[in-house]
């Protein structure tokens, strides 16, 4: 199954994070690859919602469909890589 991430936006986050699980370090690649790997490696773990923050970091965990959007939408995110306390979310769709 090829895993194509699809945005839901870019929302705010705060100390005590929206998703819970800073679970993989993808930063240092370029767009493409970093949005691809969160979502690989947010689909091994079964979660079908992830957030990008600060140019690669993925963060997610077993109930980021109902608490991503928690501390409310913001402009913070850059370039479809999140930013310093801001997700850009996706959701995972298998084509």
């Amino acid at each position: 199954m090829k895993i194509v991430p699809q945005s839901l936006g870019c929302f705010a986050d705060s100390w005590s994070r929206s998703l819970r699980n800073h679970y993989f370090n993808a930063q240092g690649r370029t767009k493409k690859e970093i949005i691809q790997l969160c979502a690989e490696e947010a689909y091994k773990r079964n979660w079908m919602t992830f957030g990008i923050q600060w140019h690669g970091e993925c963060w997610g965990d077993g109930e980021a469909e109902s608490r991503y959007s928690m501390y409310g939408v913001t402009t913070w995110c850059m370039n479809g890589l999140g930013g310093s306390l801001a997700n850009d979310v996706y959701s995972i769709k298998g084509k």
